[in-house]
């Protein structure tokens, strides 16, 4: 799949529509962060991979697309609408991130039926964003402090508040079956397990990686079972309910992405710098990998359903 307009960028992030299996989604943008132009999304099917589509369908709210930016911002399109202007953009006066913004991610509606996004940043910030009628508001679901664990609580306020430094956010996921629970990992390799109900401390802690973690990815079929994939050259299996990870994969380089198959309970993806796809960790002890692309590093992968 390429997009002629996109070919001298880097995919910086992919998702597959959840209300259209055909359907996913691509971000375009630079690594290179001290040379910071525009970005561009692209939505693509499988139907036709010589061209990008223009209409993403998204399972509650058509054709939203919540965007992530390094230099704060979020925003949300609608791509059914012939603008490149975004219906929604945050700014300083509604909370705007002050670091890069590493992933974003829709979650149900609220109460009143408002849709709302989460966002990650090196800022230390999970924030929660909610589509009003005229404006986007945010709320900080919780503030990554370096010293926050399940044994203290620290509630910091005014000066006593900024003594306590942040860690950089740099992945969350939810968990599929508690909307209220999500794990967050960090820059540097600690992964956390929170609660939009308790902002004050961590659920738990992993002593996860020894350089940035990624992505973490809860499982399809085992809602307390996730990945986590890191810089440190590894991907780990845990049950967040333990601290001590389940299972370490080497992969001999930095690990930007893993993904589980939504075909099986036990197949998940994974991609390094190297330009390596391990498509089935199952059979990682036999060395089983493919190299997939020597020319360039992977950066991004996602595994969506069988189109029907």
């Amino acid at each position: 799949f390429v997009c002629e307009k996109d070919k001298r960028k880097q995919v910086t992030s992919l998702c597959w529509n959840p209300a259209n299996n055909d359907l996913f989604a691509v971000g375009y943008g630079s690594y290179d962060f001290s040379k910071q132009g525009p970005g561009m999304i692209a939505c693509f099917t499988l139907k036709n991979p010589s061209h990008p589509e223009y209409l993403l369908v998204e399972a509650d709210h058509p054709s939203m697309i919540a965007v992530g930016l390094y230099d704060g911002t979020v925003l949300v399109y609608n791509i059914q609408k012939k603008t490149d202007a975004p219906i929604f953009k945050s700014t300083a006066r509604q909370g705007k991130h002050t670091d890069p913004v590493w992933q974003v991610g829709w979650q149900k509606d609220d109460l009143d039926d408002n849709a709302n996004f989460f966002s990650v940043s090196s800022d230390g910030r999970v924030t929660q964003w909610t589509l009003l009628k005229n404006e986007l508001n945010h709320t900080d679901v919780i503030k990554l402090r370096y010293d926050m664990d399940p044994s203290s609580d620290v509630t910091g306020s005014g000066e006593d508040e900024k003594l306590f430094s942040l860690a950089g956010g740099c992945c969350f996921d939810f968990h599929k079956n508690s909307d209220h629970l999500f794990v967050v990992g960090t820059e540097e390799g600690k992964i956390h397990k929170c609660s939009k109900d308790y902002n004050s401390q961590y659920l738990l802690s992993f002593d996860g990686h020894q350089m940035a973690t990624y992505t973490v990815r809860y499982s399809p079929f085992h809602c307390n079972i996730f990945l986590s994939a890191s810089a440190d050259w590894t991907v780990k299996l845990w049950d967040h309910d333990q601290q001590k990870a389940i299972m370490s994969f080497d992969l001999n380089s930095s690990v930007g992405d893993v993904a589980w198959a939504p075909y099986s309970s036990t197949v998940f993806a994974a991609v390094t710098a190297e330009g390596k796809l391990s498509p089935n960790l199952r059979k990682k002890s036999r060395g089983d990998e493919d190299e997939a692309a020597r020319l360039d590093r992977i950066l991004m992968v996602a595994m969506g359903k069988v189109a029907e």
